[in-house]
């Protein structure tokens, strides 16, 4: 186990990442007459953690020769804004366990260099609260709707027959719920939404179920689960900041964690 630090830096939406660089200072070394303490394995739930804790401690120590690692994602950076999320772990010790060798940095400098957005996002219509249900639901969430106005919040009702039709935007997607979710992409990035109220359960608005095999012991006998989650709609962006489609090896299985072998 080695000691480490998590930073992260948020950019304004659009800002282009090119490059994460992290400077090792006043590097020292030591030799060391012990192995160091092997950090436990993660372990997923309902997986039975003393074998997985057993398991480790038989494992080789492993040598340790980067000062940094870090992850570009897209998300949101405050309450109401997305941005560009860059993530940097830096790891100040160095390990060679075959040498019983470490190595220190008193510090790391960290640079970004990035290309900001040309000028900042505009909206020609701008609806910060969208709500989105059957046409058959419209009358009913008329009083909502107008709450929401008076308050000061720019509302607008969509219906999914009209995301359907491409009526406010061109539809895209495979299915039904991808759809409507490139729907709030776009409302997103044309009218500065914000927040989406979905309206009706599974009979009446289309729903995305997700796949995670849970091992139930851990001789790799599992057990199937497969549910419906409400986050697929919320979870818009992927680590590049294009769509989030969940399904990143295109086999139709959503939400997909070591399930069935695939």
């Amino acid at each position: 186990m080695v000691p480490t630090c998590i930073k992260t830096f948020t950019f304004p939406f659009g800002t282009e990442i090119e490059s994460v660089r992290g400077t090792p200072k006043n590097i020292h070394s030591q030799q060391i007459t012990k192995d160091l303490m092997i950090a436990p394995e993660p372990v997923l739930y309902d997986q039975f953690t003393l074998d997985v804790q057993t398991e480790s401690i038989k494992t080789t120590p492993k040598t340790i020769q980067k000062w940094y690692e870090y992850d570009v994602g897209a998300g949101m950076i405050n309450r109401n804004e997305r941005g560009i999320i860059v993530e940097v772990e830096v790891y100040p010790v160095q390990y060679d366990p075959s040498k019983n060798m470490i190595e220190w940095a008193e510090s790391i400098d960290v640079e970004i260099k990035y290309n900001a957005p040309d000028q900042p996002i505009s909206f020609d219509d701008e609806y910060s609260f969208i709500v989105l249900a059957k046409e058959e639901f419209s009358d009913e969430l008329d009083d909502l709707i107008q709450h929401k106005i008076d308050r000061g919040i720019t509302t607008k009702f969509v219906s999914v027959e009209e995301i359907y039709d491409g009526t406010y935007f061109p539809a895209q997607g495979r299915d039904s719920p991808e759809k409507i979710k490139y729907f709030i992409k776009n409302a997103i990035e044309n009218w500065g939404t914000s927040n989406v109220l979905l309206v009706g359960g599974s009979l009446k608005f289309p729903t995305r179920t997700t796949h995670v095999w849970i091992q139930e012991e851990y001789d790799h006998y599992g057990y199937v689960e497969i549910f419906v989650s409400d986050l697929y709609y919320a979870d818009i962006y992927n680590g590049t900041g294009g769509f989030c489609s969940w399904d990143s090896n295109g086999n139709d299985i959503f939400g997909e964690y070591n399930w069935n072998g695939e």
